[in-house]
């Protein structure tokens, strides 16, 4: 009887450290690869891209959906917002949609809604880049669930610096405008 439980308990323990490291494994081996799974989505290709999504798909405890903004002048605050997911810095993630970071420091989406536990199928990114008071740049991305009901697709709408800053409340009317368009093409 004792053989009995170690075997059961043996088999169990084997089976959760299975699953554990499966889960935080490379993806590479568990479905076929793909290239939006890629480590950089998109990065620089001329001074008015700022953006960077790395790492664009699910894992267990590893950072993913990763943004990051590529600008040189530190004294710039990025905000980020979103619709449905959560936003968060390395380390830290509780249900918000809402972020301010520095330059350079890493944001990453969450498919967790702060309303529900019902899956996330769309959602919208933005983010302000704000020098004192002035919005000196900004970005829109659309994070798509996509067709194999797993995985995340995220992509950059527009990203735009000013080279005459504008209010915030200027750069949320071009925002919302981006989004609106889209939104009657979805």
């Amino acid at each position: 009887m004792k053989n009995i439980k170690r075997s059961i308990v043996l088999f169990v323990v084997s089976m959760f450290c299975f699953v554990c490291f499966w889960g935080c494994s490379n993806t590479s081996g568990m479905i076929e690869s793909d290239p939006n799974t890629s480590e950089i989505i998109e990065s620089n290709s001329n001074k008015n891209n700022f953006i960077e999504l790395r790492n664009w798909f699910e894992s267990s405890g590893v950072m993913n959906n990763i943004i990051n903004i590529n600008y040189q002048d530190e004294e710039v605050i990025c905000k980020f917002s979103c619709e449905s997911g959560t936003l968060g810095t390395l380390g830290y993630h509780k249900p918000i949609c809402e972020v301010e970071t520095k330059v350079n420091q890493e944001v990453s989406w969450v498919c967790i809604s702060e309303n529900s536990i019902e899956k996330i199928y769309h959602d919208y990114i933005t983010i302000l880049l704000l020098k004192k008071s002035n919005v000196v740049g900004y970005a829109v991305l659309e994070v798509d669930l996509r067709e194999d009901m797993i995985y995340y697709q995220a992509k950059i709408l527009n990203q735009e610096l000013f080279e005459n800053p504008l209010s915030e409340t200027e750069a949320n009317q071009l925002v919302a405008k981006i989004i609106n368009e889209k939104g009657d093409n979805y």
